[in-house]
């Protein structure tokens, strides 16, 4: 098997997965200008994604003084939202997340053998 068709058999399980867990997402592209200068106005299509929340403790040292661990820690957390391939996202496009826009020009993009299987969005504030 070639791993292009892998790839695309990974496909179906992703979305699955995404069905599953996931929530709908509003992609908004921004209006832009015509030829009689007249703007034409945003416009707003629904993505399905799901929700990425990591927090990652790094330690900085020993155990603390107490013996209890924690103490000598920093904790770092990221929030990523990651979109089905169908997304078909632009870099001129804006993600809405809990009522900010991120835009899309930074979005990861996993595509392995050239099969996008899927975007990933980092909305970490």
């Amino acid at each position: 098997m070639s791993s292009d068709a892998f790839y695309n058999e990974l496909l179906p399980e992703i979305n699955a997965t995404i069905d599953e867990f996931g929530t709908s997402f509003v992609v908004k592209t921004p209006g832009s200008y015509n030829e009689d200068m007249s703007v034409s106005p945003d416009t707003e299509r629904t993505v399905q994604g799901v929700v990425a929340d990591q927090n990652f403790q790094f330690p900085l040292g020993s155990i603390g003084s107490s013996g209890s661990q924690g103490q000598n820690a920093s904790w770092s957390n990221r929030k990523q939202v990651l979109l089905k391939a169908e997304a078909d996202i632009k870099e001129s496009e804006h993600l809405v997340f809990e009522g900010n826009a991120y835009p899309l020009n930074k979005a990861q993009t996993i595509k392995p053998a050239n099969v996008v299987l899927l975007y990933i969005v980092d909305v970490t504030r």
